[in-house]
């Protein structure tokens, strides 16, 4: 399994690691960086880091993130907060010595808290030596022991903790013992031999069932079978301005869609559909986010599906699932679909799933050499409650 840095593909667990502070290494940076301490004024540096490695979403919410964790504390980050500069003086990482901000540790331990490296300085070795220097740093206050908060989603930095000797809080072992799990699988990390890592259903966030069937978010393993679906003349006949005609583009449109699927701000739902029982490709359903609003996403939802399924009911299966995921758990409040009228079996399963049948516009649009006529439904979450 292929996954980004932070990637909310990820089904999501806090993890909780502990270890002691005497005897962490001393990690040099790469030639062109160096540490720098925080200054009055670096708030919005601080901010741009974090944003750009994903941590936060926008920049009020880094300013509500500011206030909570570092409001009225400033003149403490002058030896707490710690920052990678590169030879520009530009600041592309940092990570603070902290403290359980919720007072309900009593331990004693500092905490490690925000550690975020910019998405273009991933991967250049800056990671390890700051977070050894923070931890470090941790000592030189006075702290014996020390505690890393992280989640499943950002599963990269949780391995570099274990390379460092941090180990699963026992408690945290049990309550989040999935999410460890889902680590194991990950990282293949000797250091968690006690956790059976997790299949790839158990792994992603979107990973819906039904009776038949098994609805998850694409793996870049996905390749092969991503392009055969599109390319398949028969299934894409209704949607040849999606068709595929090279491996190449299967490709850049598949790094696109996971791209996307790995932001916290994803754009586009669509699942990879597949038999419960043989794990054999179904065909593809989900939705495109067109706009939010006060009450809730609204979303242009459809599917494509292999011939040997069609007249089956697996569509119909897989749409009143995507529904129920979206409407409960997906923050939708609007589903707009439709079809050409022709397309007789997509129309029956837009009224089998309870859809309400909103406009029918003759002469839409050309196909196939025709003029053909289109029909648009939707469902609302009202609607679909009340069904």
């Amino acid at each position: 399994m292929r996954f980004d840095n932070h990637d909310s593909r990820i089904r999501y667990y806090e993890l909780l690691l502990e270890g002691d502070l005497d005897g962490v290494p001393a990690r040099p940076l790469p030639e062109g960086y160096r540490f720098v301490f925080y200054r009055p004024g670096d708030r919005d540096s601080w901010i741009d880091v974090e944003l750009s490695a994903r941590e936060l979403t926008s920049r009020s919410q880094g300013l509500e993130v500011w206030e909570k964790y570092y409001g009225g504390r400033e003149d403490s980050l002058c030896r707490r907060m710690v920052f990678v500069e590169n030879a520009a003086g530009e600041k592309v990482a940092t990570a603070t010595a902290y403290y359980d901000i919720t007072g309900r540790d009593q331990s004693g331990s500092g905490w490690l808290h925000w550690v975020a490296v910019r998405r273009e300085y991933q991967g250049k070795g800056l990671s390890k030596p700051l977070v050894s220097r923070v931890l470090r740093l941790m000592r030189e206050l006075g702290h014996t022991h020390g505690k890393i908060p992280t989640q499943t989603t950002t599963w990269l930095a949780c391995k570099v903790y274990l390379d460092l000797g941090f180990r699963p809080i026992p408690q945290n072992a049990v309550n989040s013992r999935d999410g460890w799990r889902i680590i194991k699988a990950l990282t293949e990390h000797p250091a968690l031999a006690a956790f059976t890592p997790a299949s790839l259903e158990e792994t992603l966030a979107v990973c819906l069932e039904t009776e038949r069937l098994i609805l998850r978010d694409y793996v870049w393993e996905d390749l092969p079978n991503y392009f055969r679906l599109k390319n398949d003349q028969r299934t894409m006949y209704y949607l040849p301005d999606i068709r595929l005609d090279s491996c190449e583009e299967a490709e850049r449109e598949l790094r696109e869609v996971l791209a996307d699927a790995a932001s916290p701000d994803r754009k586009f739902c669509f699942l990879h559909m597949e038999t419960r029982d043989t794990h054999e490709q179904v065909g593809s359903i989900g939705y495109t986010v067109r706009e939010t609003g006060p009450l809730g996403k609204l979303v242009d939802a459809g599917w494509f599906t292999y011939p040997k399924f069609w007249n089956r009911g697996y569509t119909s299966e897989a749409l009143r699932r995507l529904l129920e995921f979206a409407f409960e758990d997906g923050g939708v409040y609007r589903v707009s679909t439709g079809c050409l009228t022709e397309n007789r079996g997509s129309e029956r399963v837009m009224q089998k799933c309870g859809l309400v049948k909103e406009a029918e516009k003759p002469a839409w649009t050309w196909h196939d050499g025709k003029l053909k006529t289109r029909a648009e439904y939707r469902l609302l979450r009202p609607e679909w409650a009340a069904k």
